[in-house]
């Protein structure tokens, strides 16, 4: 393979590569077959939903069609279109964990073949292969194929749609068909994937930029204007019918996220402001490029950069394509509206890998065989972190119980004259699988006040003198994800109940849950 690296300059523009060389086709076919592989064995391996999965499911699966949206509650959103396939997928096939997260493992799977499609037509079949060596293992991508979340959606629509607008930019005679694509791709993107608005925006303007620099054929700058128009009014039909939620949960949204120092500074009024700029540019290739550690952040942000600079000589168009949603990106944090968020971050995959991997092909045809074996050794060190991290996930032992597990040993083992109390940061998960088990149980949420503001119904004060009292807290689970502040947050919760009820009782059974934890208390001594 690094024999061949240099037979196709990453430089060529906007045509179709030749046939990939023998190594190639074997590479590209071994590590497509094993990053599906490894994101069908996380798949199988995750057990109950985690608490934001919990939530988001309650809007799908608790709701008729009519209902679905109207409003989003339990502090979770999703596109439209997401939320009603899953709707429908689980009203066929039954609400199952792994019903609910099929779309995204098939996202997940899709976005390897999608990358290694846009990779080739922007640079070339080495940079191709550099790609996909550094998405398989990506411990991020491999999570949330896992999970019933929107994050591999985005991931796989911006991937299509800068595909389908660099084939757009393409001089080939398909040119017409391939805007006709992009266009209708571009009107359904956003009920699908919300943050596509930012690569639809880079798409027209990569239109825009191309044909005022094409005088042989201007018809893209033409275009730009009404097709950003027509993209932009699908993405506000979206929004404002759909994308709205509680006033309540909006505000602690906010505040929750700008704890999360989620939200960009501006204007930048002291030193740490102006630090944020920088510490967050390298944060992203430390999630999405080299997530390893050893400051390979920020050699992949140097990669970064020298790609960015060829792209903005050889391709000024695909240049704007890739920079224009990291402006869009920074200016929509600035004001509140979006979040510089891991997860959510998703769709930026096609913009922050495609630089860096040119880079590198352009680097492995520099002096021959010592470029090449740097360029690859450079490719080994930014996968070499999360292969040897999955590596000790697949010998990691799976918990034997989870919260479904535990609500079903409830759910048999519950009295008349229990009482029970669930922890706040459980409620969702604890809700969605005592319906789903048909438990018939005081719940935190009613069932007539399913959709509405969540009323307080049980203090711990009022538990005292109890026989048999059953708690439910959230505890840490090694497969959910979760921030330092989440960390701390679930670990003060479980402190604060036990310590609480260990002073006017005892514990008289204990069981886990993965993500909770289930306490039956005997609290007469209160008396």
């Amino acid at each position: 393979v690094l024999q061949t690296l240099a037979t196709k300059s990453p430089s060529a523009r906007m045509t179709t590569p030749p046939r990939p060389a023998a190594p190639f086709v074997i590479g590209f076919g071994s590590l497509v077959g094993i990053g599906t592989l490894l994101r069908l064995w996380a798949f199988l391996a995750r057990g109950a939903l985690w608490n934001d999965e919990a939530g988001l499911a309650l809007n799908v699966v608790g709701r008729g069609f009519a209902q679905v949206a109207r409003p989003f509650v339990y502090q979770q959103y999703a596109p439209y279109l997401y939320v009603m396939a899953s709707k429908l997928a689980a009203d066929v096939l039954g609400p199952s964990e792994r019903v609910l997260r099929a779309w995204s493992l098939l996202c997940g799977c899709l976005v390897l073949p999608g990358m290694l499609l846009l990779v080739r037509h922007v640079s070339g079949w080495p940079a191709a292969l550099f790609a996909l060596a550094l998405l398989v293992p990506n411990p991020m991508l491999v999570r949330y194929a896992t999970e019933f979340k929107p994050y591999q959606s985005d991931a796989l629509i911006a991937v299509l749609l800068c595909f389908l607008c660099v084939r757009a930019l393409s001089h080939e005679a398909r040119e017409r068909r391939d805007l006709l694509w992009l266009a209708g791709a571009g009107v359904i993107a956003p009920w699908l994937s919300l943050p596509s608005v930012f690569v639809l925006a880079a798409c027209a303007a990569a239109l825009l930029v191309d044909g005022m620099s094409r005088a042989d054929s201007p018809r893209t700058l033409w275009l730009a204007i009404p097709l950003g128009a027509l993209w932009l009014a699908s993405f506000a039909v979206h929004y404002l019918t759909f994308m709205q939620m509680p006033p309540a949960d909006a505000v602690y949204m906010q505040e929750y996220w700008a704890r999360q120092n989620a939200f960009a500074p501006f204007p930048p009024r002291s030193a740490a402001d102006f630090h944020y700029y920088p510490a967050k540019f390298f944060f992203l290739f430390d999630v999405f490029v080299a997530p390893g550690g050893f400051g390979l952040r920020y050699l992949a942000g140097a990669l970064w950069l020298y790609g960015m600079y060829l792209l903005y000589r050889q391709q000024r168009a695909v240049f704007t394509l890739f920079s224009t949603p990291l402006v869009l990106l920074l200016l929509a944090a600035a004001g509140h509206k979006y979040l510089i968020a891991d997860r959510l971050l998703m769709f930026l995959v096609p913009m922050l890998v495609t630089p860096v991997v040119l880079a590198l092909a352009e680097l492995a045809q520099v002096r021959g065989m010592p470029s090449q074996l740097a360029a690859a050794g450079i490719a080994v060190l930014f996968c070499a972190g999360p292969s040897l991290k999955l590596a000790r996930e697949l010998d990691k032992p799976r918990p034997k119980t989870n919260i479904a597990a535990l609500v079903t040993h409830l759910r048999d083992h519950y009295q008349p004259g229990d009482r029970l109390y669930v922890e706040k940061q459980a409620e969702f998960i604890f809700s969605f699988y005592a319906r789903r088990s048909h438990f018939d149980a005081p719940f935190p949420v009613p069932d007539d006040h399913l959709y509405e503001a969540r009323p307080t119904y049980t203090t711990l004060d009022s538990l005292r003198g109890a026989a048999r009292v059953w708690v439910v807290v959230p505890a840490l689970a090694g497969d959910q994800p979760r921030s330092d502040e989440a960390t701390r947050q679930v670990t003060r919760a479980e402190t604060l109940v036990t310590e609480h009820l260990n002073h006017f009782g005892k514990v008289v059974d204990v069981m886990d849950g993965g993500g909770s934890r289930l306490y039956l208390y005997d609290l007469q001594r209160a008396q």
